[in-house]
C-alpha cells in the first residue's frame, strides 16, 4: 500500500507472535510501500504459518519507540522470512538518512524476536552527533566519516537499554 500503512499494520498483527505485536505496535512508517509474499501452513493457537515477503519501499519515513532517531528518506528492498522457529529479515541495498547522516545497507539480521544477530555492510557518510546514543558517554565524537564497515554484532535487551538512557 502506498501512504501511511502502520494502521494496516496493527491490524493485521494477528498472524504475528506475541513477543512481536508489542515491537509493531511501538512503529510508525509512512511512505510508498509495495508489499508482495507468500503465506503457507496454518495459525492456531502458538502455531504460524510460514510468511515470506518482498518489500520495496520509497520515500518511507520510520520511527520507533525507544529508538533516539527517525530515519528518513528510506529506499531499498527488505526481505521478510517468519514461522514459528525464526524470523529475519534480508536488507538489499537500503538506503537510508538520518540527520545529516546517509548510508546504504546490506545484510541479515536474524533472529527479530529475540536477540537480534545482526550481519551487516554499512556504507556512507556518518555524521557523529547522529550516532551519539549508540556509544558510550566515555567516547567524545565529533565530525563525520565516511564509512565501508562490515560487522557482526547481536542486540541484547542490555544493550537497547543502553542506548535509550534506561
Amino acid at each position: 500500500n502506498e501512504g501511511d500503512w502502520s494502521s494496516d499494520v496493527c491490524s493485521s498483527d494477528l498472524l504475528l507472535p506475541d513477543n512481536l505485536k508489542k515491537t509493531i505496535s511501538d512503529m510508525t512508517i509512512e511512505g510508498d510501500i509495495n508489499v508482495s509474499g507468500e503465506v503457507q501452513g496454518k495459525l492456531h493457537g502458538d502455531t504460524i504459518p510460514s510468511i515470506m515477503a518482498n518489500i520495496d519501499i520509497k520515500h518511507t519515513k520510520y520511527s520507533q519507540k525507544g529508538l533516539p532517531m527517525t530515519l528518513r528518506d528510506i529506499n531499498g528492498q527488505i526481505q521478510f522470512n517468519m514461522n514459528s522457529k525464526t524470523s529475519d529479515i534480508q536488507l538489499n541495498k537500503l538506503r537510508v538518512k538520518t540527520g545529516k547522516s546517509a548510508v546504504v545497507l546490506d545484510g541479515n539480521i536474524a533472529d527479530l524476536s529475540d536477540r537480534q544477530r545482526c550481519d551487516l555492510q554499512i556504507n556512507g557518510n556518518i555524521d557523529f552527533e547522529d550516532i551519539k546514543a549508540f556509544v558510550p558517554d566515555s567516547m567524545q565524537l565529533r565530525g563525520t566519516a565516511k564509512t565501508n564497515l562490515k560487522g557482526n554484532f547481536t542486540v541484547t535487551k542490555r544493550s537497547e537499554e543502553r542506548r535509550v538512557g534506561k
